[in-house]
């Protein structure tokens, strides 16, 4: 199963040296999955893989994305590739026969594309998804992509390149937006927000001996607070502090949650405006070295 990636059909493991007989037993025994007649999948699967094969495709889009690692917007259903020639459609609660669009749990995309046999390619997945998700979240896809992280990006130079030639050309602009330097999908839907309401703001900026996420008119210091970060009284202690050393610098500190910045942009935003609005005066300490503008 590993070598066939996890997804195999009954004829594949016959022609392995399974019987029929072992094959149902091994799925009685839970060491195999079968999502409908003839094809199984191997447990270690995500209950995405066993919806897809049961609709009869991939995962692609946002649900290939995450099965790559990259942060996608939240969306209970799954993203199903098919082939453009598919005629024989499947729920994919229970395999019963539907016309594309019924199972409303399925977003259906139509694509001969290669890839892997569960899920496409991850160049295609994000083509997928620069049609599909909000600016925002499409440019923090890519922006997680290209990120590093302590090993080689999952979105090298050369794949983005293959992205920008076969994305939509009114999508392609996006690509230009993207900053691998964003360390989380919130400072990007943050940036992209930002830009969008024409607001400039100075990013990953060093104050001191602190750097922030996000500083607008040389006065006013936003941080986004994701939950894996910020969650723990010692991180709560820890950011508390950094803010009363910002504010006697003269800055001022505004901080946004993952439920503000994603679910309620417009208070974010307004929130944002008022305060500028107000007006504030030069903080007195500025580290030289700044990064100027909002991407690469």
């Amino acid at each position: 199963m590993r070598r066939l990636e996890g997804v195999a059909h009954l004829q594949e493991l016959i022609a392995a040296g399974f019987s029929r007989y072992q094959v149902a037993a091994m799925m009685r025994q839970g060491q195999l999955l079968r999502p409908r007649i003839g094809w199984y999948v191997a447990p270690w699967h995500s209950p995405d893989v066993v919806r897809a094969v049961r609709v009869g495709g991939r995962l692609t889009c946002v649900s290939a994305a995450a099965s790559y690692g990259l942060p996608v917007p939240p969306d209970p259903r799954v993203h199903v590739c098919l082939p453009r020639n598919a005629s024989r459609l499947r729920a994919s609660s229970d395999g019963r026969r539907v016309a594309a669009g019924q199972d409303r749990s399925v977003v259906w995309h139509w694509s001969d594309t290669a890839g892997q046999r569960f899920r496409v390619d991850l160049v295609e997945a994000l083509r997928e998804a620069s049609t599909c998700v909000p600016a925002g979240w499409f440019v923090g896809m890519v922006d997680a992509g290209r990120r590093p992280d302590g090993g080689p990006p999952l979105l090298p130079a050369e794949s983005l390149e293959e992205l920008r030639s076969l994305m939509p050309r009114d999508k392609r602009g996006l690509l230009g937006r993207s900053d691998p330097a964003a360390e989380s999908v919130l400072e990007s839907l943050m940036r992209v927000g930002l830009e969008d309401a024409g607001v400039f703001a100075e990013t990953q900026v060093v104050l001191g001996s602190f750097r922030v996420d996000f500083l607008l008119d040389g006065w006013l210091v936003i941080e986004c607070d994701g939950g894996r970060h910020h969650s723990g009284p010692v991180e709560f202690e820890r950011d508390r502090r950094r803010d009363a050393a910002l504010s006697r610098l003269g800055y001022r500190v505004l901080r946004f949650s993952y439920r503000q910045i994603v679910e309620d942009w417009e208070g974010v935003i307004r929130t944002v405006r008022s305060v500028l609005s107000g007006g504030g005066r030069a903080a007195r300490i500025r580290h030289a070295s700044v990064r100027d503008g909002v991407s690469s």
